[in-house]
């Protein structure tokens, strides 16, 4: 089954061809529907089509209360693994008929933060969007003290806040911590608990192989998880196991091809390696699949770029969007291609003209202060004192950074 990242895409109202989205997706059947929803009243209609002939196979209308919307995605999975003549171990059994919360209100924000928490990576501002899950994360174990998934994503959270020192505190890693002990406490057998204490262990503490330890044991539960081979692939890949973390991250790819987390890490993997037109490939598999945002092609141009020297399609997506900036990725990229031309009034420009004090550049897990930049552009004009003055100011930025996390 294709995770929600890749089919929440696909806009209510559009015009759909099954065929073309089953092709897109790799998938043989898709689900369809809407839900209306009046008070405590909930009308869904559901219909199973077979994509590869467009042929309707079942459909269902249910008219509940609202309170009945877990029992109605219950009997919905049962249906259709009925019409598929599919079969369930006892375990997958349970999952289905498992209600993750008593509380709607909290089950729609938590759905709002797991969505953002499962692509990050494609958020124009990571930090801000990170802190806004946990806002609604939040509110939702208010609502509900006993949501184990809401924990769950509030310690992955909170532990890319840390990962990605957009706030590399040790009390970021005790609010992972304390989310962790509450999941494992109500459910110490949760597969996804075990999954998230993997995640902190191998962001907050560094520790891979506890990491993987806690991975083992979460597997049995998460057999088609993107998450979770993301997260195996890239402690493969910190351990310098480029094969297993290629064949993690085409995994998560396989199971959500519209996923920016999984797409993004395989390509890197490939950039890491310095096979790029193999990373083209995944961002032209990426656009194929119906992607349309912009950061894609700035990331298909940069793998370009980057085998090649070929500067024109990394010159021409931006100019094409002249305001996409994600992270602070692209402000980099435009100062260094003023630089190259020599144009170093507006590559001072465009470094003023961002409110940003930080960028990401060419590894997208680390942010360089802005004085880094100044520098460099000084350093190129012939500007020595500058240079110097921007480099020292840089260096206490970095100074100040190491002693919060020495390990960098």
């Amino acid at each position: 089954m294709i995770s929600h990242t890749s089919v929440r895409q696909y806009k209510t109202g559009a015009e759909r061809n099954m065929r073309e989205i089953g092709r897109q997706l790799g998938v043989a059947y898709i689900m369809e529907g809407s839900v209306r929803r009046a008070r405590d009243r909930l009308r869904i209609n559901a219909e199973l089509i077979d994509a590869r002939t467009d042929a309707h196979v079942w459909a269902e209308t249910y008219d509940r209360t609202a309170a009945d919307l877990f029992a109605i995605q219950s009997e919905l999975a049962q249906s259709i693994v009925t019409q598929l003549k599919a079969r369930l171990s006892p375990r997958q059994k349970a999952e289905i008929e498992e209600r993750p919360t008593q509380d709607l209100d909290a089950f729609e924000l938590y759905v709002q933060a797991k969505a953002i928490v499962d692509s990050y990576i494609n958020a124009t501002d990571v930090r801000a969007a990170l802190l806004q899950a946990l806002k609604s994360l939040d509110e939702a174990i208010q609502r509900d003290p006993n949501f184990v998934s809401a924990y769950c994503y509030a310690a992955r959270a909170n532990s890319l806040l840390f990962f990605f020192d957009l706030d590399p505190t040790p009390d970021r890693i005790s609010l992972a911590e304390a989310a962790l002990n509450n999941a494992l406490r109500l459910r110490p057998d949760s597969a996804e608990a075990h999954f998230a204490r993997g995640d902190y262990y191998f962001r907050c503490l560094r520790d891979y192989d506890r990491a993987q330890e806690e991975l083992a044991i979460a597997r049995p539960g998460l057999p088609n998880s993107t998450p979770f081979f993301i997260l195996s692939g890239y402690i493969n890949r910190r351990h310098n196991h480029f094969g297993e973390a290629e064949r993690d991250f085409s995994t998560a790819f396989a199971l959500d091809p519209r996923n920016p987390n999984a797409y993004n890490l395989l390509a890197d993997t490939y950039v890491l390696e310095r096979r790029f037109p193999e990373a083209v490939h995944v961002y032209d598999n990426v656009l194929a699949a119906g992607e349309q945002t912009p950061i894609v092609g700035f990331r298909r141009a940069s793998s370009i770029l980057w085998g090649s020297g070929d500067t024109g399609p990394f010159r021409d997506i931006l100019t094409k969007f002249p305001d996409m900036e994600f992270a602070g990725g692209q402000t980099p990229a435009r100062v260094w291609m003023a630089m190259l031309d020599g144009n170093y009034a507006e590559a001072e420009r465009v470094l003023i003209a961002s409110p940003r004090q930080d960028f990401q550049d060419i590894d997208f897990s680390f942010y360089f202060p802005k004085s880094w930049y100044r520098a460099m552009v000084a350093r190129a004009k012939g500007d020595s004192a500058g240079a110097m003055a921007a480099f020292r100011e840089c260096r206490e930025i970095l100074a100040q950074r190491l002693i919060v996390k020495p390990e960098h």
